[in-house]
């Protein structure tokens, strides 16, 4: 595939982000009060080395983040420095992102958009689908908890079955996503097994601000295989705060969320263009893996 070409928008231009401009990009993120770190957007120049992109004029002004699973695009990050706003620069990198994304042969994409960025995607064509609540909680404390007996630890030979689960839930194949958060957090993925199959898992991961949770999978139909997943997942990760988005439409989710002290809470937006994602299987979904991975 060729590389994509730097994209002039007046006196502006667009080009790849690259690794020396996460300082600039988590300056920009933590300004916004989203918390992430470098290790999550290093992580998606890994997943996608060409799928991120800066605009600039004599200096960075915004960038945006998306990566491509089979034929489904995610946009991530979106951000654009507060005193250039209402200069059409986020409309600039949204067009290139879906412009790379359809390239790659994505003719589905997906995002979680804030109320204030409903307005944006909408005019390229993505279509809210559904509510996410977004919850942090703070885990830990208790020294005498153990993992449930029905969970053990995700084994590099499990993830095609893991992966064959995740697919039919998210729609498309997300291979690369899950071998990446098993090879950098093999301790804190989870799974339930009976007779030889996997019913559930879970994925954890620690950062330099908290903890994040998904994707959360469970397709047995019992609350308390699900619930164990959380538990053993929150369990293994220690005391903190854990990051989780879950579907309003599963209400067995929100109940095992809203069962931990809750720090925090809102709601965004799934919104797609093209074909949706999380529909046919919302019963079996109880965490997403992040918002930037879909």
């Amino acid at each position: 595939m060729r590389r994509p070409e730097t994209r002039n928008c007046g006196i502006l231009h667009i080009r790849i982000l690259e690794p020396e401009d996460l300082d600039f990009a988590l300056a920009l993120t933590n300004a916004e009060g989203w918390s992430y770190t470098r290790g999550e957007l290093e992580r998606m120049l890994r997943m996608d080395p060409e799928g991120s992109f800066v605009c600039e004029g004599q200096k960075p002004l915004g960038f945006i983040t998306c990566v491509t699973y089979g034929h489904t695009g995610v946009v991530g990050h979106l951000v654009v420095s507060k005193e250039v706003r209402g200069k059409r620069i986020g409309h600039s990198l949204l067009k290139n992102a879906v412009d790379y994304m359809t390239d790659r042969g994505a003719d589905s994409m997906l995002l979680f958009a804030t109320d204030e960025g409903v307005g944006l995607y909408s005019q390229y064509g993505f279509v809210k689908r559904r509510e996410v609540s977004c919850i942090h909680v703070a885990v830990g404390g208790d020294r005498k908890a153990r993992t449930p007996t029905s969970c053990s630890l995700v084994a590099r030979r499990d993830l095609p079955e893991i992966i064959e689960m995740d697919s039919q839930i998210f729609g498309d194949e997300r291979t690369q996503l899950l071998e990446l958060l098993h090879d950098e957090f093999p301790k804190n993925a989870f799974k339930i097994q009976r007779d030889g199959r996997i019913l559930g898992f879970c994925f954890g991961r620690a950062t330099p601000s908290g903890f994040d949770l998904g994707p959360w999978v469970c397709s047995s139909g019992s609350r308390q295989d699900a619930e164990d997943l959380f538990t053993a997942t929150v369990l293994s990760l220690g005391d903190g705060t854990v990051f989780l988005g879950v579907f309003p439409d599963n209400p067995l989710a929100v109940e095992i969320a809203n069962s931990v002290r809750r720090v925090r809470y809102w709601r965004t937006h799934l919104m797609t263009r093209g074909e949706e994602r999380y529909c046919a299987h919302i019963d079996k979904l109880f965490g997403v893996a992040a918002f930037e991975l879909g």
